[in-house]
């Protein structure tokens, strides 16, 4: 009978523990993924960037809906804008000590921008030349793509 006692105690004891020891069904084993960028929003910031070289070959003129802005020290500022031809076109439009004093950004503006269109991955940058929001127009890189900055 004394044999006994410490194995019961010890059932008693333990069974309870791990029972409650158990993860619940509902929970998943591993974690959710995480969601995909929705179409005509802004994609997330890279760890890295090309340094894209300006072609006067690709220069054209883009109208769009301001999405989300990017600042990063070394990319300077970036603006995503929703246009009607693309989904999203990042405008890289300077380092933010130069343009910070000349515009703003704000979510929903409209912008037109002039500039060099380079592909890179999946996405679409410009390296813009003049951009312009209402009568407000601000001059970012000569015609040939030298920087005012």
């Amino acid at each position: 009978m004394r044999r006994l006692r410490p194995m019961v105690l010890a059932a008693v004891v333990l069974v309870p523990v791990f029972a409650f020891a158990q993860a619940p069904a509902d929970q998943p084993a591993t974690p959710p993924a995480a969601p995909p960028v929705a179409p005509h929003t802004m994609p997330p910031q890279p760890k890295t960037m090309p340094i894209p070289k300006w072609d006067p070959a690709t220069v054209e003129t883009l109208t769009g809906k301001v999405v989300g802005v990017w600042r990063h020290k070394h990319y300077g500022v970036v603006v995503g804008i929703d246009t009607e031809k693309d989904d999203i076109v990042l405008l890289s439009v300077g380092p933010a000590h130069f343009i910070d004093s000349k515009i703003t950004f704000a979510a929903g503006d409209i912008l037109e921008a002039t500039g060099s269109r380079v592909h890179y991955h999946e996405h679409v940058e410009m390296l813009v030349s003049t951009l312009k929001r209402g009568d407000l127009t601000v001059h970012v890189r000569s015609e040939k793509g030298k920087k005012r900055w």
